[in-house]
């Protein structure tokens, strides 16, 4: 599979200058996916309009792409202060796994995006996503039902592909697949079609074959695709965003017609669009059926769960994307989940990493805390293919540029500026550091106090030494950095603190942090609610004896340098029952492993199966590693 190994921007947008007196206008990729955080002004949707502009051109004549790279034309996006004969454009440099180059280049000296197949292929193999298009899914008034045919028209149909060409006006079968040429090719047609003077040729073959073949088939096919997406989308709505509604498209009442009749002689040479609706169905239990149905769902819904909808569209239609050999596929998010709630990012953060491994990925934000809590994410996932960047906005000689750096850790600024012997700004990134380790260790609702309040750096610690003890996970690194929390990582306490000391303790500390990394863990590995089923039966008596735990909580397995595998302690409903009769129940904070251990030794048995063998995790390929 071809990735992008790098991109570079020639006065394009906020990119000022060309690749030889700018080199920082090209961002080094090397075949990963990226995690862009740049503030308000910096140039970050140059890059995403800059990509999307490159895979379009595979659809356009090559005047249409060119206006936008030269000065005469108005259309152009070349950045304001480059000179009227400066290069403006777009080059872009795939590679495949044995760095085989392919580089294709849209500038306004050369346009080579159109030779072969491969940007049209990865057009269609790719998707781009942002924050005006989920806003489009509801942006209608109260009064008006929702209409997404034109939010299909500018951002959907270029990427659906309808296996199946369409026959031109002159009976020719072309080579066009894609939604949007058949679209282009349906608004065009009237203008094709033979005229008797004013009038349209209604008795013409040309005619008769557009409006009774071409219109209802490009209905039939954008119905089709509709029903493919909307089983997906509804699972994604209720198996990850967990909603109790369902959407459906009402594909009954889209129509395309053309020239309709205004009286038995007189037709009004129109044309009319289709209209794709969007109806919700909440399935709630104390509704009648006939009460479930809600016509206007952007009147009933919050914004939050209107953009859940939308995503959910849109990720269905990820699925559905065709994947070609010796291509890219690309998907690029951009400020994607502005409108969601916290609960709802970590959902649909966790969908887009997990689920959409085909595509190279760009995730770009503006959010600093969202761009932490990606990486985070990111790390905790054990994904190494990835790409941190940041930008901000420059001025040099009076013009405004970006200024793009690889992103560093908390730890990799304290190395900094340890070396740099600005020791209390380097306690203060370890500090930093501490505190988001120790927030991602800790599941929600240890990291709170029992007022809900979150606690402090000392609280944190404190509880991850009390999580690690519980689940039997070593503790000795989170002692040592509780020892070193009050010189180090306490800003208050540097006054007049002795310097050849304080970078002892400094360098001591970040030794210590770097070694609690080397902890890795898999979060919520098991099911909110699956139930887990222990049997056993009493040699001696002959009783069947049966455990059902019910998990309530967020187990985690912790890795510990590969030596140690453990399952944390979590909160599980029980149920016991004796040869089939219940006999107990409870809910209690344990550790699985070793409440199923007790339970086995408490009478005479026959040999338990292992613990770990009935256990399913989440993740299907999860290595346990030394778990036996």
């Amino acid at each position: 599979m071809q990735k992008i190994k790098s991109i570079t921007l020639e006065n394009f947008k906020f990119f000022y200058g060309d690749k030889a007196s700018h080199p920082t206008n090209t961002l080094e990729i090397n075949r990963n996916n990226v995690l862009l955080y740049g503030e308000n002004g910096s140039g970050k949707s140059s890059v995403y309009w800059a990509l999307y502009t490159f895979l379009q051109s595979a659809l356009k004549q090559d005047d249409a792409i060119s206006k936008y790279f030269l000065h005469n034309k108005t259309e152009n996006l070349r950045n304001r202060f480059a000179l009227d004969n400066a290069k403006s454009g777009i080059e872009v440099h795939f590679e495949d796994t044995a760095k085989v180059p392919v580089i294709r280049e849209i500038t306004s000296d050369n346009i080579n995006t159109k030779q072969g197949s491969f940007v049209r292929k990865s057009l269609d193999s790719s998707d781009f996503i942002n924050y005006k298009y989920l806003s489009k899914i509801y942006d209608f008034r109260n009064s008006e039902p929702i209409d997404l045919f034109p939010m299909f028209e500018r951002e959907v149909l270029m990427f659906v592909d309808f296996g199946e060409s369409y026959f031109d006006h002159t009976n020719t079968l072309t080579a066009n697949t894609n939604a949007a040429d058949w679209w282009k090719y349906i608004q065009e047609a009237p203008k094709l079609l033979p005229y008797n003077k004013n009038t349209i040729s209604v008795g013409s073959e040309e005619y008769k074959k557009y409006k009774g073949t071409t219109l209802p088939r490009f209905v039939e096919l954008l119905r089709s695709f509709l029903l493919d997406i909307t089983e997906s989308a509804n699972e994604y709505l209720a198996n990850e965003f967990k909603e109790d509604f369902s959407i459906n498209f009402r594909v009954d009442k889209i129509k395309c017609d053309f020239n309709k009749n205004v009286s038995q002689k007189a037709k009004d040479g129109k044309f009319y669009p289709p209209k794709i609706p969007l109806e919700l169905k909440y399935n709630h239990g104390s509704l009648s059926e006939a009460n479930k149905i809600i016509a206007n769902p952007h009147t009933f819904l919050n914004e939050a769960r209107l953009t859940a909808i939308a995503l959910a569209i849109r990720l269905a239609m990820l699925d559905l994307r065709p994947k070609f050999p010796d291509t890219s596929s690309i998907l690029v998010l951009d400020d994607l989940l502005l409108s969601l709630d916290m609960s709802h990012r970590n959902i649909v953060l966790d969908i887009i990493l997990n689920k959409t491994t085909d595509f190279q990925l760009f995730i770009l934000t503006h959010d600093k805390l969202f761009f932490e809590m990606a990486r985070h994410k990111i790390k905790g996932l054990g994904q190494t293919d990835w790409e941190y960047f940041e930008m901000y906005s420059n001025s040099i000689s009076g013009i405004p540029q970006p200024y793009i750096t690889k992103s560093k850790t908390y730890l990799e600024k304290a190395e900094t500026f340890l070396i740099l012997k600005e020791y209390e700004v380097a306690g203060n990134f370890l500090r930093k550091d501490a505190e988001a380790f120790c927030k991602d260790f800790l599941p929600q609702r240890l990291q709170l106090r029992p007022d809900y309040s979150q606690h402090d750096l000392n609280g944190l610690i404190q509880a991850s030494i009390n999580f690690s003890k519980n689940s039997g996970a070593n503790i000795t690194f989170f002692n040592d950095l509780d020892a070193h929390r009050k010189f180090v990582l306490n800003s208050t306490s540097h006054d007049s603190y002795d310097v050849p000391k304080f970078n002892s303790e400094v360098s001591q500390c970040l030794d210590t942090l770097k070694r609690i990394h080397e902890i890795t863990f898999k979060k919520e590995v098991l099911e909110r609610g699956a139930i887990l089923v222990f049997e056993m039966l009493n040699a001696t008596d002959g009783v069947l004896w049966k455990k059902e735990y019910e998990i309530q909580d967020d187990f985690r397995l912790i890795y510990e340098s590969n030596v140690n595998v453990v399952l944390s302690k979590g909160i599980v409903n029980f149920k016991v029952f004796k040869d089939g009769v219940h006999f107990a129940k409870g809910n209690e904070y344990i550790s699985l492993k070793t409440d199923y251990e007790n339970w086995f030794n408490k009478s005479d048995k026959a040999t338990p199966i292992s613990f770990w063998e009935g256990i399913t995790f989440k993740d299907v390929g999860l290595q346990l590693g030394t778990i036996q």
